[in-house]
């Protein structure tokens, strides 16, 4: 059953609602510092973790995260590096990977994954290697996993049983309602993002209303779309107000809830 819900329009970002940004690329080299300080500067952004995508850009990582206490990272091989990379640099790079995991202000492990998208470049056998060698580190360490999944919902969630996570999030959920209780039984977070709420309201809608509160977690996966950072951060707002609709909340509430989710999730005492 389709969740009814009215047209809704991105507007500017009228109320400052607490925010936390669960997952941006900071670390991209298209992200301007002056953007990442324009966003920072915004009085209602409680925190943000910065995204893994390879070992290449967890220097600059490292650095941007030291321009807030309220900024976080994450490190891992994105499913998207490893098919950029022959397969022989995939050990050292997993090495490096580990190695980071007790750097202060790493609070996961991921992007990690499946994508069909790049199946052309990286066969799903290969994928599915690569995402239990990520799993397994991760459940050594104690840490909750940042997952990239793209079509591939059912080897995913495969691979995730074999491996029961510490703890996760899918980022950038882009699945239909029927995989939501599959992954909330494993213990995971949904995280959306605005995009879906411009191409897919009604889809999107009965996502959220599957997931609820206490498991639902924002993103604008910024830097993307030509928007600031700032940009980005009030259609997370807007974003927010829609799911507040659809849960029966205020959006205050809502903001403040998945602000706490975040903390939780990552371990935060902020």
């Amino acid at each position: 059953m389709t969740t009814a819900v009215e047209p809704f329009t991105l507007t500017t970002m009228s109320d400052a609602l607490p925010l936390f940004d669960h997952h941006v690329h900071l670390d991209d080299p298209t992200a301007a510092e002056r953007d990442v300080v324009a966003g920072l500067a915004l009085a209602n952004l409680r925190g943000a973790i910065s995204a893994g995508y390879g070992p290449e850009r967890d220097q600059r990582a490292a650095q941007r995260i030291g321009l807030s206490a309220n900024l976080y990272r994450t490190v891992g091989l994105h499913p998207w590096w490893l098919a950029q990379h022959p397969p022989d640099a995939w050990p050292a790079a997993w090495l490096q990977v580990t190695a980071q995991l007790a750097r202060p202000r790493v609070v996961a492990l991921g992007e990690i994954g499946l994508d069909r998208s790049i199946r052309k470049q990286i066969a799903l056998p290969a994928q599915l290697a690569e995402f239990h060698r990520g799993l397994s580190i991760a459940r050594t360490h104690q840490l909750p996993t940042v997952l990239h999944v793209v079509g591939w919902h059912g080897h995913a969630l495969s691979a995730l049983t074999a491996h029961p996570p510490v703890g996760g999030v899918v980022h950038r959920f882009g699945g239909a309602a029927e995989l939501v209780v599959p992954y909330l039984d494993l213990g995971l977070h949904l995280s959306v993002h605005p995009a879906r709420m411009q191409r897919d309201q009604a889809g999107l809608a009965d996502v959220i209303a599957k997931v609820g509160a206490d498991h639902l977690l924002v993103e604008t996966d910024w830097p993307s779309a030509g928007l600031s950072w700032a940009d980005a951060l009030a259609d997370m707002a807007q974003l927010i107000v829609f799911s507040a609709d659809i849960l029966g909340k205020s959006p205050a509430a809502l903001a403040t809830a998945i602000v706490c989710n975040a903390q939780r999730l990552y371990g935060l005492t902020r």
